[in-house]
């Protein structure tokens, strides 16, 4: 099997990466009467000069974050930002938010996170369906956070699809409607996202769609456990304490229990403590639903519930050795798709394609998609898949769906 080097993330933001989903559009959103939803030409090349510009701007800006350098950072994504560049203005947002360097000030965050937008860009999305959802800067408003969840949803970003989820879920905004839930949870876990394996366990444990399945719940949990989610932890320890999918055994729920205290989840002290005082808890309710349907919303009626795959078996192992690591960010069972450049990389030459390359992480390693891919180690639907990853960004194999995400990781 081909090695491949060390490398430095150019942008790195939560598990998707960095996107660059700026001419992403909305799924089920058709383009104008009229037009073709592409940019002419003649106007892709009037704006080149300024899209370089502002990609050069941003990685200025990475650089002098690096070092802690705030001013340099301010003024080099407010460069890149005014010049369109969408990651540097949900940076920025990101910065006057949470007060990173500069006095936090929600209303300015606001500015530029509606800026990123206008070019689809989840985390923007994303961050804020939660300032709306909390009334952070804005009016509360949970109905707004679930349009903006579903925008960076319908464009495959996990945390959205589990956000709109636990709306759904909660009657936040949205009507209550479980199958809805399951069904936003469904396409997050399939990513590996284990906020959403936990959750969506959690549904399909309780029953709260009228069945209950305590094997896939218990998959779930293992898997979100895993990846180092201290709370599934307990909730797996809590069916081993049951003996609920599995057979009942007191130690295991113990060990897990204490695993989780160790984290520093304070449910794990409860579980502990009521698995030894040897009380019970009460049995889960079952209620029916037949007299309230949960009918699905126009809008995701597309969406096929998605178990999770063979992608996402726990048992899995991978032969770089810091994927196996427990606790690690990117275990075999979540591997994040993003833009990268290789360390030494001049940022005078960021726009060159063969300066910027797309890759997966596994463990602390990036694995080249594009070396990958000409070293001829895909076959079938992932070397198809695999051929949308030539470029700079992941918006052509973004668009192609799951089964091409499934087929490449």
């Amino acid at each position: 099997m081909q090695s491949f080097p060390r490398f430095v993330m150019c942008v790195l933001a939560a598990s998707v990466m960095s996107l660059s989903l700026a001419h992403a559009q909305t799924a089920g959103a058709p383009a104008a009467a009229g037009t073709s939803g592409s940019v002419p030409a003649d106007a892709a090349a009037a704006a080149a000069p300024a899209a370089r510009a502002g990609e050069e701007a941003f990685l200025r800006g990475m650089q002098a974050k690096s070092k802690r350098n705030i001013p340099l950072v301010l003024k080099e994504f407010a460069q890149a930002g005014e010049a369109g560049h969408a990651d540097a203005q949900h940076l920025l947002g990101l910065m006057h938010l949470r007060g990173d360097g500069v006095k936090a000030d929600p209303k300015h965050a606001l500015i530029w996170f509606e800026k990123a937008l206008t070019k689809n860009h989840p985390l923007a999305a994303t961050t804020l369906g939660e300032m709306h959802e909390q009334g952070n800067g804005v009016p509360k408003n949970a109905a707004r956070a679930a349009e903006l969840y579903e925008l960076a949803g319908n464009i495959g970003f996990a945390p959205a699809q589990t956000k709109l989820g636990a709306l759904y879920e909660a009657g936040s905004g949205v009507p209550q409607n479980a199958h809805t839930a399951i069904d936003w949870y469904s396409l997050a876990a399939a990513q590996g996202y284990w906020d959403a394996q936990h959750r969506l366990g959690k549904m399909l444990r309780d029953g709260k769609a009228n069945e209950v399945d305590y094997k896939e719940a218990l998959r779930l949990f293992e898997a979100s456990a895993k990846g180092g989610n201290s709370f599934a932890k307990v909730s797996l320890g809590e069916m081993y304490a049951d003996g609920h999918g599995v057979k009942a055994d007191r130690k295991k729920a113990e060990a897990l229990f204490r695993e989780a205290i160790k984290d520093g989840e304070p449910a794990g002290k409860r579980a502990l403590a009521e698995l030894m005082s040897g009380k019970k808890k009460p049995a889960v309710t079952m209620v029916a639903q037949a007299a309230k349907p949960n009918s699905r919303p126009p809008s995701i009626a597309g969406y096929p519930k998605m178990p999770l795959n063979e992608t996402h078996d726990p048992s899995l192992t991978s032969w770089v050795a810091s994927a196996n690591a427990q606790g690690g960010d990117f275990t075999i069972q979540n591997l994040p798709y993003g833009a990268f450049r290789r360390a030494g990389s001049q940022a005078h030459a960021a726009q060159s394609a063969d300066v910027t390359r797309l890759g997966i992480a596994i463990g602390d390693q990036i694995l080249d998609l594009r070396a990958a891919h000409a070293a001829g180690i895909f076959t079938g639907t992932a070397e198809d898949a695999a051929a949308l990853l030539q470029g700079t960004t992941l918006n052509d194999f973004m668009g192609a769906g799951s089964a091409a995400w499934s087929a490449v990781r």
